[in-house]
């Protein structure tokens, strides 16, 4: 697309603006599909901007967009890692989706990762089909969970998380079948 740039953020530039953007286009982007987004509530867009206002101190955070003269259509939230960067949260403006801002902006990261000499982009747990069509391997990804000993309903729930991982039927009846039915009855009842 003509008069489209590609931006990259290291500090705090315009970061409630880029955070309003992100939270818009993620709301347009799941508005009419069984999962809408959770950035609906206004809380919960001050606990993503809380965390990227304190990833940025920790100095891990980096934020990419493709903006053109309407505003930003494909952004993403990365994490540094050594020489590794955690494809963290990304969405895109539905309206240019033909123009499939998402991949656009894995090939820009991807330039701009070989200028910082980094290696590694870690697309994260997820089957989505564009991890499949860049990435090169598969890794086994982890959780780490930590509570005091008396949070009982939190260590229930995280066994509950690592027994289903550990069940490929299991882990796929509650990612095709429960998660969008459960989405579906929050719906309803928001």
């Amino acid at each position: 697309m003509p008069d489209t740039v590609f931006e990259v953020f290291r500090d705090d530039t315009d970061l409630e603006q880029w955070v309003q953007a992100y939270c818009n286009a993620h709301i347009w982007r799941w508005a009419d599909t069984p999962t809408p987004s959770s950035f609906r509530d206004s809380e919960r867009q001050e606990f993503f901007l809380g965390c990227l206002r304190a990833w940025n101190q920790d100095g891990v955070l980096v934020r990419f967009s493709i903006k053109n003269a309407t505003g930003r259509i494909g952004l993403v939230v990365g994490l540094l890692e050594e020489n590794s960067l955690v494809f963290h949260a990304t969405t895109f403006d539905p309206e240019y989706s033909k123009y499939s801002p998402g991949k656009a902006l894995i090939y820009y990261i991807a330039s701009w990762m070989m200028e910082q000499k980094m290696r590694i982009l870690d697309f994260g747990d997820g089957n989505e089909a564009y991890k499949y069509e860049v990435a090169d391997q598969e890794r086994v990804l982890n959780r780490i969970f930590v509570c005091g000993k008396t949070q009982f309903n939190f260590i229930a729930r995280t066994k509950l998380i690592q027994f289903v991982k550990e069940h490929p039927n299991m882990y796929n009846w509650y990612q095709n079948e429960l998660k969008p039915w459960t989405a579906k009855a929050k719906a309803m009842l928001n």
